[in-house]
């Protein structure tokens, strides 16, 4: 952003809002090792809902109060801890770590840009989200927090959303 395309307060909120309800999906920095029981061995027949958070997933996200709007994002969690996810709203990618933290329960973490309407670099994006394993391991659901940093050190709070999410399972042909 050149000096003449300035951002008020309100701009950065509101870009930040609808960026960052767009980079939730489902998306934990506090928890950095993924638990080896959340990524157990396949049973080659084409069912992964062994596997426990490890997968593709379908989120679909609704923020509360006024800032963002109903959408999904495509999650990735590997075996490991990471995570990467894409947005319907406006196909930016975010990157992560997830964590195991209880008996079906998970911290996830979402880093990701955000950009002007112009395409200039706005700030950084953080998502913090607590998700909860559904029975069968084919769907979650949870909360998540959303905020804002200029200088990518800083963040303040912009908003929440809750999502419920389902498995991407592999479909024959």
């Amino acid at each position: 952003m050149n000096i003449s395309e300035r951002l008020d307060r309100r701009d950065l909120l509101r870009s930040a809002g609808q960026v960052g309800a767009g980079l939730i999906g489902a998306g934990a920095l506090a928890a950095m090792t993924a638990s080896p029981v959340a990524a157990s061995s396949s049973d080659n027949n084409g069912d992964d809902t062994q596997h426990g958070i490890v997968g593709a997933w379908i989120d679909d996200v609704t923020p509360n109060g006024t800032v963002g709007v109903p959408h999904q994002v495509i999650t990735l969690y590997t075996p490991g801890g990471g995570v990467s996810g894409e947005g319907n709203l406006d196909g930016r990618s975010v990157y992560g770590v997830w964590a195991q933290t209880g008996d079906r329960e998970f911290a996830i973490t979402f880093l990701g840009y955000a950009f002007t309407p112009q395409g200039a670099l706005a700030g950084t994006l953080k998502v913090r989200i607590k998700a909860t394993l559904g029975p069968g391991n084919d769907h979650m659901t949870g909360q998540a927090l959303v905020a804002f940093s200029q200088d990518g050190t800083t963040f303040f709070p912009t908003g929440t959303t809750t999502f419920t999410s389902r498995r991407i399972k592999v479909e024959p042909i």
